[in-house]
């Protein structure tokens, strides 16, 4: 145990902080308590995943790279989508009638 422990940089934390974000996010959708449409859920799984990344740099596993690279974009998609939808949500909410912006 000391010689593991003798091993632990300041990387380690880092990732295991990571793994934390994704594995509680995960734990949110299944206990229905964070929205899996919503922004919380891929942005956590992107901070999650950029800090598990950032581990990596210390000891580098290319399936773990791959696997962290296609969760980043994943979840860049997620947000993407997610703003789209509030942008198209706002625009249709502009174009109703007594609604700020709407026209006259």
């Amino acid at each position: 145990m000391a010689e593991v422990l003798g091993r632990v940089t300041l990387f380690d934390p880092v990732g295991i902080a990571g793994t934390l974000t994704v594995v509680l996010a995960y734990l949110g959708t299944q206990l229905r308590r964070v929205d899996a449409k919503g922004l919380g859920f891929p942005l956590a799984n992107l901070i999650g995943s950029a800090l598990i990344t950032v581990s990596l740099w210390r000891s580098f596993n290319l399936a773990s790279m791959l696997i962290e690279t296609f969760w980043m974009a994943i979840s860049l998609f997620g947000i993407g989508r997610w703003l789209g939808e509030r942008r198209a949500a706002g625009a249709a909410e502009a174009g109703r009638p007594g609604s700020p912006g709407a026209p006259c």
